[in-house]
């Protein structure tokens, strides 16, 4: 039996920003007079390591990603999405449950999601829907959990700069040998963002036009190493990892364009909802460290974009929104009853409910000790970060705040002029208690997956 518990009951309301929006846009969509409506299919896509704030629909200088831009008119862009867990396997696992990482407790490297629960393919396929997932390898293997649900899986391990190409050649391929009555279900995840950005030929110098300076090659474990060292990248090398990043966002933009056009084709793009998201952002120095290893801005907020076909108008909502929201709404939109209660919400519902919000917090950590939690909150118009490192009541901890509505990039802590707030704001963190639901099994890695992990700097 499923048990959300919390040793202090949270019960407060967030700001009507979701609802006040999109109910703006009922009278200029077909069939929202209730709701939006269900569509034949739906496709999840996972951009891994893809950092909100350097998509230039989210306000990037650079023209990283015109494609997306150019669904400004048919999508809900969601401004302020959170992951609970910055890392490739268990914030996935929050996504395809909807649940918290410490109510699933699945952890890197070996745990398994327990039977007891169900994810969100196998809850389409329950429905009747053909499923289908193909994601790059690394901790989205089907050993963990993936797999469930799937009538199609397959999890390659990325060995070519163009792979995002292949993944979703393999979901087209899906798509054109369904029936014409078959409704479907499809994932699609891709590690291109993630280092070593590595993007294929003609991106980079869209990007850098300079002389390439004299460093290694950001690979996972060289990351890694570096940020052992404790030293700070030069300027330079800095300048021109970041040029890299924003070089393989181009590519998936372009792979994404592709995507669409054979929808089109296939006359599905009239009849699909897509959702674009990421598992966690990147890091680039901001605070002192490289890849995606603290809680800080930069890693936990990632783009949420929702395409519908009923949209006639698009929306970007700046309510506050965690990745757990992502299966409740896609489950609703379907019309799928999920198998026990989950934490998140249909935000969907939600918006054309005029509801609001039980949560106006989101809440991340990292490690299975908990030593680095997160809590973000909306208050008086602003978008509090707080950070707590150490374990509650430990003599060593300590906290930082930010307000990331005017610091996005969390240079100044307002802890020290803040205390009363901080005070609260921690209590509020430490009082939250989300139960592990079912007790995940484990499985010794293999050689192969070991080596492969290792690769992309997940293990030391």
């Amino acid at each position: 039996m499923f048990v959300l518990a919390h040793r202090t009951r949270i019960r407060s309301v967030a700001p009507l920003a979701l609802a006040a929006v999109l109910l703006a846009c009922q009278g200029d969509s077909p069939g929202s007079s209730d709701r939006l409506q269900g569509t034949r299919g739906y496709i999840l896509i996972s951009l891994d390591t893809l950092r909100a704030d350097r998509l230039s629909s989210y306000g990037y200088e650079r023209p990283t990603t015109p494609f997306l831009d150019s669904l400004a008119d048919r999508s809900i862009l969601f401004e302020n999405a959170i992951v609970q867990y910055p890392s490739t396997l268990t914030s996935h696992m929050s996504i395809f449950t909807g649940l918290y990482p410490s109510q699933h407790s699945v952890y890197p490297p070996e745990s398994i999601l327990s039977p007891e629960i169900e994810t969100l393919p196998e809850a389409f396929a329950r429905a009747g829907f053909r499923t289908a997932g193909f994601a790059e390898g690394g901790y989205m293997r089907g050993r963990y959990g993936f797999r469930r649900g799937f009538e199609t899986f397959g999890s390659r391990d990325r060995r070519s700069r163009d792979q995002m190409t292949k993944t979703v050649a393999r979901g087209i391929h899906f798509l054109e040998e369904l029936g014409d009555d078959e409704s479907f279900f499809l994932f699609l995840h891709t590690y291109s963002p993630h280092a070593p950005y590595e993007p294929p030929e003609g991106y980079v110098d869209l990007y850098w036009k300079k002389e390439i300076p004299e460093t290694f090659a950001p690979t996972g474990p060289r990351l890694a190493e570096h940020n052992a060292t404790g030293e700070l990248l030069p300027d330079d090398v800095l300048s021109y990892f970041s040029a890299l990043y924003d070089a393989t966002i181009n590519y998936v933009d372009d792979a994404l364009a592709e995507l669409f056009e054979h929808l089109e084709r296939l006359g599905l793009d009239a009849d699909t909802t897509i959702v674009i998201t990421s598992d966690h952002g990147e890091e680039m120095q901001e605070h002192g460290k490289m890849n995606h290893t603290q809680i800080y801005h930069e890693t936990l907020h990632v783009p949420l974009i929702v395409i519908h076909p009923d949209l006639e108008r698009g929306e970007r909502v700046a309510t506050l929104v965690q990745s757990i929201d992502i299966a409740p709404t896609l489950l609703g939109l379907a019309g799928i009853e999920p198998s026990m209660p989950l934490p998140g919400h249909d935000l969907i519902e939600t918006a054309f409910n005029d509801t609001t919000i039980e949560r106006p917090e989101a809440w991340s950590h990292t490690g299975k000790s908990k030593r680095k939690r997160s809590l973000y909150r909306h208050s008086d118009d602003r978008l509090l970060h707080l950070l707590a490192f150490g374990l509650e009541g430990s003599s060593n901890r300590r906290i930082e705040l930010y307000n990331v509505t005017s610091d996005p990039a969390e240079t100044t802590d307002l802890s020290p002029a803040n205390k009363d707030l901080a005070e609260e704001l921690l209590r509020h963190l430490d009082g939250a208690s989300f139960e592990e639901i079912a007790a995940p099994g484990t499985e010794e890695l293999d050689k192969a997956l070991e080596k492969r992990l290792r690769g992309l700097g997940y293990l030391e």
